[in-house]
């Protein structure tokens, strides 16, 4: 009533708020334009409950899924690429040993990135940290490494009495702005770090996070966790992640890894360790297709 808008736009097609936003704006002829805020959103989030006239998405994966699930029609929806990702071909402005005294890495060793899931996906983060811990003492892997875990920007982990050494550096971004960790939001300083992070890092591990794609743009192998160290029941576990669409589909480009034990995990570690190039024409096919 007060602004009278012509036009309404909606960053998250899904979220609570916007969707009221949309369905309101739709009642009095106002024109819609909504965007999917993430790679999983479509088939995760359930069906579309308000509809804008257009929709932006990054891909055409997700294009084909709305209407796969939605049944909104390709005229509706416009393919933009994935705009923060203009900033990681732009060249480096810190060298890797201005990276790594600055984080308080060692030059000398391999640098495994790990991206944990956050407590409030999974409850085992530290159990995962502990695992690595042992593997690096024993000398499992084939190189000498240490870990920068990066924890998710709008979430803690759950530490599970892992006590950390020198080989693990743990990185929090995330600027909270309301007292809600889940409200929390990414300086330029925390997008320029995770950039650096990931072009200086020789391995990416995650849980199954959209961090797989960000090693893809810097060419740097991944692997996601599908097991857990301790069994759990299935809707606690990692294994229920795996089975989602979305990663299923991601895995099928043949650019990230999935071990399901301990003993694949090592596998692929030191295979990537040794070759860092494996697995590149995959990776590739990530890039152009996500």
């Amino acid at each position: 009533d007060k602004y009278k808008p012509n036009l309404i736009f909606s960053t998250d097609i899904y979220n609570t708020h916007d969707r009221e936003l949309i369905k309101e704006a739709k009642k009095r002829g106002i024109f819609t334009i909504g965007m999917v805020r993430s790679w999983d959103n479509v088939t995760t989030k359930g069906i579309m409950l308000s509809i804008p006239d257009k929709i932006i998405v990054p891909n055409k994966i997700l294009k084909d899924e709305l209407w796969e699930h939605n049944k909104i029609k390709g005229d509706n929806v416009f393919i933009s690429g994935v705009p923060h990702y203009d900033s990681c071909i732009e060249p480096r402005k810190i060298s890797r040993e201005q990276f790594f005294r600055k984080m308080k890495l060692d030059s000398d060793k391999k640098l495994i990135l790990f991206s944990p899931a956050g407590a409030m996906l999974y409850k085992y983060d530290g159990e995962i940290l502990k695992i690595f811990q042992e593997f690096k003492n024993k000398n499992v892997f084939s190189k000498k490494v240490q870990f920068l875990v990066r924890f998710p920007p709008s979430d803690t982990i759950n530490l599970n009495d892992f006590k950390t050494d020198e080989d693990f550096v743990f990185d929090e971004p995330g600027t909270n702005i309301s007292g809600v960790k889940k409200e929390s939001e990414l300086t330029k300083e925390d997008a320029q770090r995770l950039n650096d992070s990931l072009y200086y890092s020789d391995i990416v591990i995650t849980l199954g996070s959209t961090i797989a794609i960000d090693a893809a743009v810097f060419n740097k192998p991944s692997i996601f966790i599908g097991f857990d160290v301790e069994p759990k029941p299935y809707h606690q576990g990692l294994r229920r992640f795996h089975d989602m669409e979305y990663l299923q589909e991601i895995r099928k480009t043949g650019g990230v890894k999935l071990a399901e034990s301990l003993d694949e995990l090592v596998k692929y570690a030191n295979q990537y360790l040794i070759n860092p190039r494996l697995d590149e024409e995959g990776r590739k096919k990530i890039l152009q297709e996500y």
